[in-house]
């Protein structure tokens, strides 16, 4: 009978370790696989069904005349995702919003490179390189925090060598969900052909090898008038 509070602290200790999908593993000692990040954040990321978002974007690129845009995006779950506006906005879309459910071994080469302590949280740096030459982005780098389970800073390099660095800044939602509320992408589209006459970019065809090849610069994404949980019609992704 004496070990009985004993055996309930270690019960209820083992419970609040549950509900917060591990999050103290790494403070206990107790090593973390691939397996496990990607366990947690694809858990902390199913609780949200769908949402909503607008998006305020500005873009500063060398030699890319981009005008700042406000874009809607539609997500819902478990890898539905559309993005509305009134004309062309650049968006390192593969960068920006990450869905861990795609994440599987089937199609990545997974690796843990380390810790890193990023805006004083200690990170750690996940490594993800695709298996199929035929998908634009060859390799991403995320820096993960383990409290919370969201991605505090992803890097995405394509296999012709354009990149991002995404670092994003979070508030907590409905007293329950982190979700991004800004995102500055520092962006490198050296060599970077993916415009034409249709995105609105006048004498993109007649630029030069030098201008071409000098496409580096920073986007900032606000993001606001979050709707989450709302449900929305499986039509506006037919879009």
């Amino acid at each position: 009978m004496k070990n009985r509070p004993c055996s309930c602290l270690i019960w209820l200790s083992a419970l609040i370790l549950l509900l917060f999908q591990g999050s103290d593993c790494i403070s206990q000692g107790t090593e973390l696989t691939v397996d496990d990040i990607l366990r947690n954040l694809q858990s902390t990321f199913a609780e949200i069904e769908d949402y909503t978002v607008m998006l305020n974007v500005k873009s500063d690129i060398k030699q890319v005349r981009v005008p700042q845009m406000e874009v809607t995006a539609f997500f819902k779950q478990p890898d539905k995702l559309h993005l509305q506006s009134t004309g062309f906005a650049m968006l390192p879309r593969e960068g920006m919003f990450i869905n861990p459910n795609r994440f599987n071994r089937e199609d990545f080469y997974m690796s843990i490179l380390g810790k890193e302590t990023l805006k004083d949280i200690e990170t750690i740096k996940l490594e993800l390189v695709h298996r199929n030459e035929k998908i634009k982005v060859r390799k991403l780098i995320i820096w993960v925090d383990p409290v919370r389970w969201i991605s505090l800073k992803i890097d995405t390099v394509t296999w012709q060598g354009q990149s991002a660095s995404v670092d994003f800044k979070y508030e907590k939602f409905q007293d329950r969900y982190w979700l991004p509320v800004k995102a500055s992408a520092m962006m490198d589209l050296t060599g970077f052909k993916g415009f034409s006459r249709f995105h609105e970019m006048p004498d993109w065809e007649n630029e030069t090898e030098s201008a071409s090849n000098d496409r580096k610069g920073e986007i900032t994404i606000q993001f606001y008038d979050y709707r989450i949980n709302e449900g929305i019609p499986d039509f506006i992704f037919e879009q």
